[in-house]
């Protein structure tokens, strides 16, 4: 029995590449540039939960 949700390769290649284009143009416009300034951002990030800015920092950087 075949899958209701079962899509033609083609559609399941184009979502794909979509879905990875869209999180390295994330990663390229908001996470790089904070690995890449780290020691700039701990001046400048808030500190919500009382952790210091290298904890809240870091959960920042890999959410993005």
């Amino acid at each position: 029995m075949k899958s209701q949700f079962s899509q033609p390769p083609r559609v399941d290649a184009g979502l794909f590449f979509l879905r990875l284009t869209g999180c390295l143009l994330l990663l390229y416009v908001h996470g790089l540039p904070k690995v890449f300034h780290f020691s700039e951002e701990l001046t400048r990030i808030e500190d919500p939960f009382g952790l210091g800015p290298y904890m809240s920092l870091l959960p920042a950087i890999f959410a993005r």
